[in-house]
């Protein structure tokens, strides 16, 4: 920023100062790329740099739903290629809309503990 002075003594008591901004200025346009390629990485979203809740970085229904679709898949393909029946089906999709599994790989780690798939089937 460069200052310029008007002193105008016969005119005025004190002398006026103006700020005028430099033609040639910073771009932040490489830094911001950085910055956002880091971020994608996993980069600089520690505790510091967080302004929202958790719930408002990635709110639970998003997260539900996240998780829910590819149990609720995984039982429709082991349910359409005859490796569990229909009530079978029926049961452990009422336990993964109770929230017992955690992922697809849980769910079919439960379904071979009760005897309902073999690992072969997987």
């Amino acid at each position: 920023i460069v200052l310029i002075i008007f002193q105008h003594f016969k005119q005025l008591e004190k002398p006026v100062f103006r700020c005028r901004i430099s033609d040639s200025a910073v771009s932040g346009s490489r830094s911001e790329r950085y910055i956002a390629k880091q971020k994608a990485n996993g980069k600089r979203k520690g505790p510091g740099s967080r302004k929202g809740t958790a719930n408002a970085r990635v709110p639970s229904k998003r997260a539900w739903i996240a998780t829910i679709r590819p149990i609720r898949d995984e039982l429709k393909q082991l349910r359409e290629s005859g490796k569990i029946s229909p009530s079978v089906y029926r049961l452990y999709y009422r336990k993964a809309k109770g929230g017992v599994y955690t992922s697809r790989r849980n769910l079919k780690q439960h379904m071979i503990a009760d005897g309902n798939l073999k690992e072969e089937e997987i």
